[in-house]
Parts: C-alpha cells; structure tokens; sequence
C-alpha cells in the first residue's frame, strides 16, 4: 500500500518499494561519479595540451635556472672538496707537530745550550764583523 504523490516525492514508503528507491539513489549516485569523471578528465587532457604548449620564454627561463641550479652544485662540490684538503693538510702538519714534539720530548740534553748553540762556536769573537779579543 504505497501511497504516492503528484509532486513526485514520498515522505514515507510502505513495502518493497523502499529498496527500490535505495537502488535508484545508488544508480543516481553512479551516474554522478562518471559524469564527474568523465568532466575531470575532459579538463585534465585540456591540462595536459597546455602543458605540452611550451614557448620559447618559458624554454629559456627553464634552461637557466637549470643552468643556475648547476653552478651551484659544482660550486658546492669545489668548496668542499677545497676544505677536505684543508682538513688532510691540517691533519698532516698536526702529526709532525706531534712528531717533532715526541722527538724534542725524548732527549731533554739535546739543546744544552739553547737553540742556536751550535752557532756560537763560530761566531764567538764576532759580532756585526767587529773582532773582540
């Protein structure tokens, strides 16, 4: 006992016609998908065409900033590299230090004199070329 109405819209329905309106909502609801779909893609190939479409500023102005972004990359490369010799030479020179250290550190009588203290045996009675008795 189904009771309809002229406008076309039930405000409750008795019986098995309940499921049919569900199927019909999703049928609807399908139908509204695909046209979606069917609208999205229409705009996405008309995307697509404009992308394809590349003038020649926009050639260039890509070029460049790849261009841009290899310099910079190169530049980087150089740096660093530049200050992993530093590094390595700074490692080097700190290594003889130690060395020299360890071998100044090991004969404490070495420099009885001072530093320099081979030279005054030659120098001793001169001084700017002025002989002294």
């Amino acid at each position: 006992m189904a009771s309809h109405r002229a406008a076309g819209r039930q405000s409750y329905v008795y019986g098995t016609a309940a499921r049919d309106m569900a199927a019909e909502r999703e049928r609807t609801r399908e139908r509204r998908v695909v046209q979606y779909r069917q609208n999205m893609s229409h705009t996405v190939r008309r995307n697509q065409e404009k992308a394809l479409q590349m003038n020649l500023p926009y050639v260039i102005m890509l070029t460049l900033a790849a261009v841009c972004a290899l310099y910079i990359c190169i530049g980087y490369l150089h740096v660093q590299s530049s200050m992993t010799a530093k590094i390595h030479n700074i490692e080097t020179l700190e290594q003889q230090l130690e060395q020299l250290r360890s071998e100044n550190d090991a004969d404490p009588h070495q420099y009885r004199y001072g530093p320099g203290s081979h030279l005054q045996g030659s120098y001793r009675g001169t001084w700017h070329g002025i002989c002294q008795p």
